[in-house]
C-alpha cells in the first residue's frame, strides 16, 4: 500500500489506515471508484428482446384477425 502523510503529526502512515497509529487522528476513507457494471447492458438487451417479442405478437394478432 502507498504511504501518506498524517495531517496532524506529519508521520508517514499506510493509505489503508483507519487512524494514524502515532497520534490517533481518524483518516478519511478514500472514495471508491465507480466501475461501470454490465447491468446496464443486460437491462438494455432485455428491453430490446421484450420489444421485439411484443412486435411479433402484435403482427400475429393482426394477421389472425385482420383477414376476414
Amino acid at each position: 500500500m502507498p504511504m501518506v502523510q498524517c495531517p496532524d503529526c506529519a508521520k508517514a502512515i499506510s493509505a489503508a489506515a483507519v487512524a494514524c497509529p502515532n497520534c490517533g487522528r481518524p483518516m478519511p476513507k478514500a472514495p471508491v471508484p465507480k466501475v461501470k457494471s454490465e447491468g446496464c447492458f443486460l437491462q438494455t438487451l432485455n428491453c430490446g428482446c421484450v420489444c421485439i417479442v411484443g412486435f411479433i405478437v402484435l403482427l400475429i394478432i393482426i394477421g389472425l384477425f385482420g383477414t376476414h
